[in-house]
């Protein structure tokens, strides 16, 4: 009787769901379905689907299968319906939460008495079975049907946000966000002109917007123009009142927001509000464990490519040392050695001083950013183990000893203090990783003082989810090279 009327609640709860679902169109009364939500009711059907082939296989036998959907459905409604068009990352947060919250539930509404291992085990295969199979399905759904389930994407602007914002939407492909045209805003009627860098689309002048959004079918419209006056910012809303489904802008923030934001309507006004993550003894417990474990996996690997390595400099006719040790700063900007594979010609920093006091173009090329493009200094093998990023794998004797983690900012040099500046309080508070924010962002393409933002961003931000975020995308990045030089 109580399920019954559970029923009933959960479907008076769907009826304004269905009602926004259903829209009628002007001519023929055919009923058609947002797009939005039909993305949302093909998921939502295929994860239950192997929802109940899990719960066939597993034999749950205190817990209907009505009961288990039942109780599927109703989180899927309040933690799963967020949308399609969030990163991969955010979609996966919202998974784990969700299958978290179902392993819980399901097992809350059971007797003590009837919780046994075998119900905690099926019911850990169920959930995270799922949570594997909605992220593939999603992946894949999203990437076979890109051109059919996005949203069409015009930038207002031509400058280097709006080539960026056009450059992520390419990249991330599962936000079903596609880039079709640029709207160039450089007339009279606007008070800033913009430097036109953007090329990969076509460019329609701000005269035709409404040809531009008719000929492409748009449905969303981003303005990316950060430096854009009120007036200007008004002056292209008005223009896309009731054109097109929805309306998004970058906001100008110079690029120093560090902190966590968050956006908040503060009666009416737009506030972007920031704020330092803080993170439980739990967590930094869990990220010691997680370090001690991967640390033990990756000395175990280490020992035969010591040897490899060996072999390779030997055939090279290179008889010095393989590993290579140097101070840098850790922790609290204590003094730790860290350990390489060998890439450069024994001592290689006197080289380096006597290369910047021969040739300015070269002294000016290091102290800009702390690299050389072509460097004399790396041998024939240090090339390769660069590229691959083998040279950094000793570094997991720093991890197994505490002196590193896994992911973290990069290590830098005692003489790279100055020019850290005002990110050095923030950096130091966290321990060097091997890999990192600027890993995956770019590497090699990066200057210095974008890595020291992207350490102080994550010393600021560290949570396990950015962790393993990171961690993902440091595999994605050495299986395609992206930066690796």
């Amino acid at each position: 009787m109580i399920s019954r009327w559970f029923g009933y609640i959960f479907f008076l709860l769907l009826i304004p769901q269905i009602q926004e679902t259903c829209e009628k169109t002007r001519g023929g009364g055919i009923m058609t379905l947002d797009k939005k939500n039909v993305i949302v009711l093909i998921e939502y059907i295929a994860e239950l689907l192997m929802l109940f082939i899990l719960y066939t296989l597993t034999g749950i036998a205190h817990i209907s299968f009505g009961r288990y959907a039942f109780l599927f459905s109703m989180l899927y409604i309040i933690l799963r319906n967020k949308g399609h068009n969030s990163l991969i990352w955010q979609e996966a947060k919202y998974a784990l939460l969700f299958y978290s919250c179902l392993f819980v539930v399901t097992l809350t509404i059971q007797p003590m008495k009837t919780i046994g291992v075998k119900l905690l085990i099926s019911n850990f295969l169920i959930c995270f079975g799922n949570f594997v199979f909605a992220m593939v399905f999603k992946r894949y759904f999203h990437a076979l049907f890109f051109e059919q389930l996005s949203d069409k994407v015009m930038i207002i602007g031509t400058g280097h946000h709006a080539a960026k914002l056009s450059s992520v939407c390419k990249m991330n492909r599962f936000a079903l966000a596609k880039a079709v045209c640029y709207v160039r805003c450089n007339d009279d009627r606007f008070e800033i002109a913009q430097e036109e860098v953007a090329y990969d689309h076509p460019i329609y002048d701000f005269k035709d917007l409404d040809k531009c959004i008719k000929e492409n079918n748009i449905d969303v419209a981003i303005i990316a123009m950060t430096k854009a006056t009120k007036s200007d910012m008004r002056l292209i809303t008005d223009s896309l009142r009731d054109k097109v489904k929805t309306i998004k802008f970058l906001p100008q923030v110079n690029g120093m927001f560090t902190y966590e934001s968050k956006i908040e309507d503060y009666d009416g006004l737009l506030m972007i509000s920031n704020h330092e993550a803080h993170t439980s003894v739990i967590e930094k417990i869990i990220k010691r464990i997680i370090d001690i474990c991967a640390g033990i996996c990756g000395c175990i690997i280490f020992v035969p490519l010591y040897f490899v390595i060996k072999v390779l400099n030997f055939k090279n006719d290179d008889r010095d040392p393989v590993i290579f040790t140097q101070d840098r700063i850790g922790l609290n900007g204590k003094r730790i050695k860290i350990y390489k594979f060998r890439s450069m010609i024994p001592h290689a920093e006197e080289v380096l001083e006597k290369l910047m006091a021969e040739d300015p173009a070269i002294r000016d090329e290091y102290l800009t950013n702390k690299k050389l493009e072509n460097d004399p200094r790396i041998t024939p093998v240090g090339k390769f183990i660069r590229k691959t990023s083998l040279d950094e794998w000793p570094q997991f004797i720093n991890v197994l000893k505490g002196d590193m983690s896994i992911v973290g900012p990069r290590p830098y040099l005692f003489r790279e203090k100055d020019d850290m500046g005002i990110y050095y309080d923030a950096i130091i508070k966290a321990k060097p990783g091997i890999t990192g924010m600027w890993q995956v962002s770019g590497r090699s393409d990066t200057t210095f003082k974008e890595r020291c933002s992207l350490d102080e961003y994550y010393c600021k931000n560290w949570s396990i989810w950015l962790d393993f975020v990171i961690l993902v995308k440091t595999v994605k990045t050495l299986i395609t090279k992206e930066g690796a030089k």
